[in-house]
């Protein structure tokens, strides 16, 4: 999944398009349960139909038994048979004979080169979804660093970053409950919107202080009610601007404590945002469509564990366990250190896998991963 935040957008509600604040969100039908299968014309897909969590892969032996993306990873050693801290363990056997059921003996391969293809045709899905928010819309992924969180993302984050050559890859601490951290201890946010659909030189000062009045009135009655004294919410009011007869604004802030010099400032502002995204300006009016409030309470870390901890140090002599992982198509399986994430420090050079209660990391061959001061660990991709 991958997305990136716009101040609004078209949705359709209802079966009528609304203009709402939206964070833009490009999603694929690929995930760990995304069903395997050989299509009518001899070709291997992988999604969107998924397994979901029950009966869920084969390898949960929960009465799965077509092959999904877990599948292959177990099949392919990116996996340990004992999952969530051990409370769930994966059949092997099952992922196999599922795999080789449905995609190995009618393509007339091995188990380990169609569990191979079904991760290759799972990457390179999730990567076309990341080129659609980045290179198609004139973004260079080298110049960026891949989030990699998730219970499965971790696992395929490095396969991805070298198929878009992505050179960083970034895992947080506890990326398999990153989302709900997030929710814990982000921001509340309070989105408000009034109509003065009009032309921008048509609104006075004292018109627009009793708006941003009762829409600031508003917001403080709404988080008060939460538990949010007037102290700890801030305010950011925007004005929604457009030339004459446009059907799309650009918001433009304004500080209500000073209309009666922000009102001549608007204009100027508008057009200068106008032009850096457009490259060009017009000499028609400007008219004013809404005035937004977005109400604000600062994250605090009540509620959040603590996880955010500090790992340095050298890398231990000797990993606690090893495993074969099956990394390139018709090669050797190779033996790989596997260590306990709170075990890891330093800077170690792949092949590694570093498990933790929530997902497993793989650092592949030629890369190498090492912790930053937040407790990230960061994995550098090899050209």
């Amino acid at each position: 999944r991958a997305g990136i935040s716009t101040p609004s957008r078209f949705i359709k509600a209802g079966g009528y398009m609304m203009r709402v604040p939206t964070v833009d969100v490009a999603e694929i039908g690929n995930g760990s349960g995304s069903i395997a299968h050989v299509d009518a014309g001899g070709l291997t897909c992988v999604g969107p139909i998924s397994a979901g969590a029950a009966p869920g892969p084969a390898c949960y032996g929960a009465g799965g038994d077509k092959p999904t993306v877990t599948d292959a990873n177990l099949a392919m050693g990116f996996l340990p048979e004992r999952l969530a801290g051990g409370s769930l363990t994966l059949d092997i056997g099952k992922a196999r004979a599922a795999i080789d059921r449905h995609v190995a003996t009618p393509l007339g391969l091995s188990v380990e080169e169609a569990a191979f293809g079904i991760r290759a045709i799972a990457n390179a899905n999730m990567a076309r979804a990341i080129r659609a928010v980045t290179v198609e819309r004139g973004l260079d992924p080298r110049d960026f660093k891949l989030l990699a969180y998730g219970g499965s993302g971790p696992n395929h984050a490095c396969d991805l970053a070298r198929i878009l050559n992505v050179p960083e890859v970034m895992f947080p601490p506890a990326p398999g409950v990153f989302t709900a951290m997030g929710m814990l201890a982000g921001a509340i946010e309070h989105f408000l919107i009034r109509s003065v659909h009009r032309p921008l030189d048509r609104i006075a000062a004292a018109e627009l202080k009793a708006v941003t009045d009762a829409l600031a009135g508003e917001a403080h009655r709404e988080l008060a009610a939460r538990g949010h004294g007037r102290e700890a919410v801030g305010l950011r009011f925007e004005i929604d601007l457009r030339f004459t007869g446009q059907d799309s604004e650009l918001q433009v802030g304004f500080d209500p404590d000073r209309l009666d010099d922000e009102i001549g400032a608007m204009r100027p502002r508008f057009l200068a945002l106008y032009r850096e995204l457009y490259g060009y300006v017009s000499d028609d009016g400007v008219e004013a469509v809404n005035i937004r409030l977005t109400a604000t309470v600062a994250a605090t870390e009540e509620g959040a564990a603590d996880i955010w901890t500090r790992t340095d140090g050298d890398p231990p002599d000797t990993p606690a366990a090893t495993r074969p992982i099956y990394f390139t198509r018709g090669g050797d399986w190779q033996e790989t250190p596997v260590v306990e994430r709170s075990a890891f420090a330093g800077t170690v050079a792949g092949p590694l896998a570093i498990e933790s209660a929530d997902t497993t990391i793989i650092v592949p061959p030629g890369a190498e991963a090492r912790t930053d001061l937040t407790g990230n660990i960061v994995v550098t991709i090899d050209d």
